[in-house]
């Protein structure tokens, strides 16, 4: 029975993580799409997989209930070799990430059929989806930081999807300053973290921070990331390209205001 159970929870952390790396692979097929019928195809397979993570996000959610009630499964060890992190606050956050991608998916595809965007906005949004992901997922500061950039780059991609919408373009690159704002901060507080207690992962990173005392490497770089998860907020006095984002389609916006913009909210909390 241990080793049925074993089995299973890394075949639910494998799907957990094949998922983003698949939106990645995916977002390359569709940037090739050469005919409308290969590109439905990418669209219908995009959906599947934020539905797969969801279903995914569920069991793991459900394998930490027995966990918390006393019902061993091994999850954070079997987590570990394959860099993940599966605790509440990112079951919470891929569980959201992964229904609103579903979703997204399914309206921008209604919305955009036939739109000459729609071969522009497909890999850059499945770039979006599958950072926000790997982000939420790692136990890994450096792969953190990374995620968190490919989120930037892509949106921007998609804020500039209609070069003729000159309030779009304007809130693009506002937002681009403000975003290389917040991935400074966030390799400052990286760096920091690291220099405090010789580690990029998380597990031991926690530990390590509630077996000695902070510091001012810990108290810099938790102003850092409170910078960092200022400008990806969009709070003030950041928030100056977020009311032009309207001019940008309607996709983008709403990808925007469902998920993305939470992700400093989620890097603070972790």
């Amino acid at each position: 029975m241990p080793h049925f159970i074993n089995i299973t929870v890394l075949s639910l952390l494998a799907l957990w993580l094949l998922v983003p790396v698949s939106l990645l692979v995916m977002a390359g097929v569709s940037a090739r799409a050469s005919t409308p019928a290969s590109l439905k195809r990418a669209w219908q397979i995009g959906r599947w997989l934020t539905a797969s993570a969801l279903v995914a996000s569920l069991a793991v959610g459900g394998l930490l209930v027995l966990d918390a009630l006393g019902v061993p499964t091994g999850l954070p060890e079997a987590a570990q070799p394959l860099g993940l992190y599966p605790d509440g606050l990112a079951v919470w956050m891929a569980l959201l990430i992964s229904l609103l991608g579903t979703v997204l998916l399914r309206f921008a595809e209604n919305y955009l059929k036939g739109d000459r965007g729609e071969r522009r906005f497909l890999p850059w949004c499945l770039v979006v989806l599958a950072s926000v992901m790997l982000l939420v997922f790692t136990h890994h500061l450096v792969v953190m930081l990374i995620a968190w950039v490919g989120v930037s780059v892509a949106l921007h991609h998609l804020l500039t999807l209609y070069p003729e919408r000159v309030e779009a373009q304007r809130a693009a690159w506002q937002k681009f300053v403000v975003s290389r704002i917040g991935d400074a901060a966030l390799v400052v507080a990286v760096v920091l973290l690291y220099a405090r207690f010789g580690t990029f992962q998380l597990p031991e990173l926690f530990a390590a921070a509630a077996a000695s005392s902070s510091g001012w490497q810990v108290e810099a770089a938790s102003v850092a990331l409170a910078i960092a998860a200022l400008c990806k907020c969009a709070q003030v006095p950041m928030h100056g390209w977020l009311i032009k984002v309207m001019e940008a389609p309607t996709p983008v916006s709403a990808l925007l205001h469902a998920g993305v913009i939470n992700l400093g909210g989620f890097v603070w909390l972790r």
